[in-house]
């Protein structure tokens, strides 16, 4: 029961404003990391070489894949605060 509670007492709950402001950073992310997938995506096709065109579109695979992580972590907080569809 003492091991319960000390470990309860380690991980205190988080606190609304707490959480906007996770959810208010992974929007920034999101707004970047697609931001980050458009340019990639557009230095791919603009590409002079097929080897620079296999890494453009490579580093936008990598930002669309952060983009799911966020979305993913976002999804909760905002249910968790009672934010809509």
């Amino acid at each position: 029961m003492m091991m319960g509670a000390a470990t309860g007492c380690m991980n205190a709950p988080e606190t609304a404003l707490q959480r906007l402001s996770e959810a208010n950073r992974l929007a920034a992310d999101l707004l970047v990391q697609f931001t980050k997938a458009g340019d990639a995506a557009n230095r791919a096709v603009m590409a002079d070489t097929d080897d620079a065109s296999v890494a453009f579109a490579h580093e936008a695979e990598q930002a669309t894949q952060a983009v799911q992580r966020d979305t993913d972590a976002l999804g909760p907080i905002l249910v968790g605060l009672g934010y809509s569809n």
